[in-house]
Formats: structure tokens, C-alpha cells, sequence
């Protein structure tokens, strides 16, 4: 009995042991299939994750994770990759934006350098600039320092902003008296044989397109009042905009040459009322003889005396226009204006001019606009001295049977008289002296030896002495037309202690 209860106690146990030992055996397999399942399932994926993680985290987003085994961590891969793709896209957009912002900032570091050289190039210009225009400013005070004549700049409220030393000494105003004072006040430009000042002439120079010269018969007041003689220049100061921005005056002293000019006029005028004497003896002896008072004369006597006669006649001629000229420059020819009818007048020339006319077997044809011509205050003396010096020049350059032209035409702001020739005309190379006194052209010498070449500076003298004007056209062997203008309102009343006849 207890042999049996010992073998089925033995037999318990070895049982039980064997039990144990397969439990045992089966935990151990199961804990391996687990922990086998863990690694494939769980700590290889996680690996795999880290290692791939720490390539990524060094930059390289080339790497994926795959881990085909299905399962949440294949979703985490597939979403943990797509994130990588959008993370390389977002890379490579980044690295071009990247890429793109280096080549501007490379462009514009390259801009920035060009832009630093030039402007430091221009900083050099402009000092260089600056250094030259300050030697500018130094020379052009130095210049205008030295400038003989006074210089006035006004800017276009006509205010004085710059004047040089003459000036100052002209007028015996101080610097600081001139600077900032309206020019009108300071410069008072009158006419020499008058007081009041010339009140219209700094609107013309402002409105006016070139320079304003008034060169005769000029005075300006000084400080005192005390008039000087000037000759001006006045012209506006147009910027490159074409706008008026001012007014510049330059005025000379012409006190030592108006005094030359006086005593010129005086000692022509002198000398030919000394000459005019013997002259006038000279031509009535020379009549006498050839009237036969000192009895009768052959034909060679008589020929001689002929030629006295006439070189007599000329000389006084001459002499006549010497001191008619030096009457006019004088200032000492009155003017008394009565109604005149200027077509009335030029027939009553062409008549005392008919036999010189009628030589040549030349007409004058006198027309006029309007045809019925208004009367126009004028000096007899004076218009008609000028309307013989034209007609006598134009009958003696013509050729026979020639029409010496006359028109007479009323203008909006004047008359315009005219005289037309045939004629040799005036070659180009001596118009410009033309109203000069003895000057002759080449071609007028030629034709007509006898001549003194005062008559034109003569009619210069008279029309600009009333405010006309006086101007030519010619053309070299087909004539000249020689053309005057008097104001509307005619010649104005002015004393003096001669006439124009002498």
C-alpha cells in the first residue's frame, strides 16, 4: 500500500513536473514570440524610424520609411513620408526663392558697388565743380570789377540784385544804397533836351527779344540829379525755359566824346560859313564873266569859266551840307510842323529837279494808299530836303528815259514813303556804310565821279531826329528802293535857333 502510494505520489509528481516544464517551455516561447513580434512589429519600426529621423535631421530628405508590414506604424510611415514630401517641395521652393534672392542680393550688391563708384565719381565732379565754379564766381567778380562801363542787373520784380564798381561811381550812390532799389528809380534815363525820364523803356526791354541800344543824344541822372552823358544797352535775361528772369544795363560815359562831337560840329560849322564867303564871290564873279560884264569871252575863255563856275557851284553845294549836317547833329535845327500834303510836296521837288530830269528824259511817278492822301504835320524845310536828297540820287544813278518810282502808304502805326529806281543798285559789300558820311560805293563812283556821299547821312540824321526810321533794298545793276516812316501824328514841335536852309 504505501509502495503504491509512494509511485502514485512519484507519479503526482512527475506529473506535476512535467506539467511545470511544458508550462515553463510554453511561457518561454510564448515570452519569445512575443518579444519577437515586439522587435518585428514595434522596436524594428521605431529603429528604423530613429535611424532614418537622425538622416533626415542631417539634412538628407532624400530617405523614406517603409514597413510593408501593414498596421498603424505603416499609416504613421506613409503620413511621416508624405510630410517628407511636402517638406522637400517646400525645400526645393525655398531653395530656388533662396537661389533667386542670392542672385539678387549678388545683382544687387553688384548694382550698390557701380552705384557707390558712380557716386563717388560724382561726389569728385562735383566738387570738382564746385571748386571750378567758385573760381567762376571769383573771375567773373574780377571781371565785372574791371568793366570800364556801369553794369546794372535787376531781377523781374526790375529790382537791383547786382551792380559793379562804375556803376556806383557813376551815379555817386554808395553799394548799399543800389542794392534791392527798383532800377527805374536809380537809372533815369532821359533825352538830352529833356528832363523827364524815359518811363516805357524797362517794359520794351522786358518784352523785348534782343538788346535795346540807345546810343544818341542819352543822358542819365545821377544821384544829385545832375545829368551825364551815356550811351545804354538794355536787354532782358532769358533763362533756357524762354523766360524773362531780369534785366541787364550797361551805360558808357560819353562825356569826353560828346565834347569831341561839339567841337567837331562846332569847328565844320565854323569853317564852312568861313568858306561859303569866298565861295559865293567866287560863283557871282564867274557869273559876271560869263555874262559878259567884263566884256566878251572866246570860246576857250568861256569854257574855262564855265568850269570855275560849276566847281564853284558844287563846293558850295558841299559846304551847304556840311553845315546843314552840323545844324542837325548840333540839335539846333528847329522843327514847326504845319499840314502838309506830302504828294503836293513831291510834285513841287520833281519840279525843281525838272531839268535834271528832263536831261535823262526821266519820269517820277508819285502813287500813294489811300489815293486821296490825308494832310500830316510836317516842317516843309525838313521833308522836303529829304525828298530831294532821294530823288536827286535815284535821277542821277538811273539810265535815260528811266520811272523813278514814288509810293506814299498809310501803315497801322505809321506812313511809310518810298523812292524806286532802276538804278546800278548798291553792291552788297557796301551797305553797311552806306548812310556814312563821304562814303560812295564803288560802283556809284564810277558812274558819277562828282559826289559828296553826305546826302544819305544827311536824311539818316533828319528822319531819326523826328523818331522814323530809314532802310534800303538793292540789288547790284537792277536799283534801290529807298524807304522812310513818319509817326501818325506827324513831327513834333521843337525850338531852335536855325533852319534846315542854309
Amino acid at each position: 500500500m504505501q509502495t503504491k502510494l509512494l509511485g502514485a505520489f512519484l507519479l503526482l509528481a512527475l506529473c506535476s513536473f512535467a506539467v511545470n516544464w511544458f508550462v515553463g517551455l510554453f511561457t518561454s516561447l510564448a515570452l519569445i514570440l512575443v518579444w519577437t513580434l515586439v522587435w518585428y512589429y514595434i522596436t524594428r519600426p521605431l529603429e528604423r524610424f530613429t535611424k532614418i529621423s537622425k538622416q533626415i535631421a542631417g539634412g538628407d530628405l532624400t530617405r523614406r520609411i517603409s514597413i510593408m508590414e501593414g498596421g498603424e506604424l505603416d499609416e504613421l510611415a506613409g503620413s511621416f513620408n508624405k510630410m517628407l514630401d511636402k517638406i522637400a517641395e517646400d525645400d526645393k521652393t525655398l531653395q530656388v526663392k533662396v537661389d533667386e534672392r542670392g542672385k539678387a542680393a549678388t545683382r544687387a550688391g553688384e548694382l550698390l558697388q557701380r552705384q557707390s563708384t558712380e557716386l563717388k565719381t560724382a561726389l569728385e565732379s562735383v566738387s570738382m565743380f564746385a571748386a571750378k565754379t567758385d573760381e567762376q564766381k571769383t573771375l567773373y567778380a574780377l571781371m565785372l570789377a574791371s568793366i570800364g562801363d556801369a553794369v546794372f542787373v535787376a531781377d523781374k520784380d526790375r529790382a537791383i540784385t547786382v551792380v559793379n564798381r562804375a556803376a556806383v561811381e557813376l551815379l555817386s550812390y554808395k553799394e548799399e544804397e543800389l542794392s534791392g532799389k527798383p532800377i527805374d528809380d536809380i537809372v533815369r534815363l532821359v533825352k538830352q533836351d529833356e528832363n523827364e525820364p524815359l518811363a516805357d523803356i524797362w517794359d520794351r526791354a522786358m518784352q523785348s527779344d534782343g538788346v535795346i541800344s540807345l546810343q544818341v543824344d542819352m543822358n542819365v541822372l545821377d544821384k544829385k540829379g545832375a545829368p551825364i552823358p551815356v550811351s545804354a544797352t538794355i536787354s532782358p535775361i532769358i533763362n533756357k525755359l524762354k523766360e524773362r528772369t531780369g534785366i541787364i544795363v550797361a551805360l558808357r560815359n560819353i562825356r569826353e566824346e560828346r565834347n569831341l562831337e561839339e567841337t567837331r560840329i562846332s569847328f565844320i560849322s565854323v569853317a564852312s560859313h568861313q568858306l561859303r564867303t569866298p565861295l559865293t564871290s567866287m560863283r557871282w564873279f564867274a557869273e559876271m564873266l560869263l555874262a559878259g560884264d567884263a566884256g566878251a569871252l572866246a570860246e576857250d575863255q568861256k569854257h574855262f569859266i564855265e568850269r570855275i563856275y560849276e566847281g564853284t557851284d558844287r563846293m558850295i553845294n558841299l559846304v551847304n551840307l556840311l553845315l546843314q549836317i552840323a545844324r542837325v547833329e548840333a540839335r539846333r535845327v528847329k522843327i514847326e510842323p504845319a499840314p502838309t500834303d506830302l504828294k503836293q510836296t513831291t510834285k513841287g521837288v520833281a519840279l525843281s529837279l525838272k531839268a535834271n530830269l528832263d536831261a535823262k528824259e526821266q519820269l517820277v511817278e508819285i502813287t500813294s494808299d489811300p489815293e486821296a492822301f490825308p494832310q500830316i504835320l510836317l516842317d516843309p524845310d525838313i521833308i522836303w530836303q529829304i525828298i530831294q536828297n532821294l530823288l536827286s540820287n535815284a535821277s542821277r544813278y538811273s539810265p535815260q528815259k528811266a520811272t523813278i518810282s514814288v509810293h506814299i502808304a498809310q501803315r497801322e502805326h505809321d506812313i511809310e514813303y518810298s523812292v524806286s529806281d532802276k538804278g546800278i543798285g548798291i553792291p552788297e559789300g557796301d551797305r553797311e556804310k552806306i548812310f556814312e558820311k563821304f562814303y560812295r560805293a564803288e560802283n556809284a563812283l564810277r558812274y558819277v565821279p562828282e559826289g559828296s556821299g553826305l546826302g544819305l547821312s544827311l536824311v539818316k540824321s533828319l528822319v531819326e531826329g523826328w523818331g522814323g526810321k530809314i532802310w534800303f533794298k538793292s540789288k547790284e545793276g537792277e536799283g534801290t528802293t529807298f524807304f522812310f516812316t513818319i509817326p501818325q501824328g506827324g513831327m513834333q514841335k521843337r525850338a531852335g535857333d536855325v533852319s534846315i536852309t542854309v
